[in-house]
């Protein structure tokens, strides 16, 4: 495996779930939405929103 290789995920699932744990681990707030339709590999899909910082924050 090439050095570059440890930092990619094999999977969504994995992709996923390592995204949601360095967010927790930051203190993020996470937010998701479940999409109605499954993955290829039949598992759920989702966007997952991380934030940081002041909830009245301006864009």
């Amino acid at each position: 495996m090439s050095d570059a290789a440890r930092y990619f995920s094999k999977s969504y699932a994995e992709a996923r779930a390592r995204f949601l744990d360095a967010a927790r681990a930051a203190g993020a707030a996470v937010n998701h939405r479940e999409h109605p339709l499954k993955g290829p590999d039949g598992g759920q899909l989702a966007t997952d929103v991380a934030r940081l910082g002041p909830k009245d924050a301006l864009f």
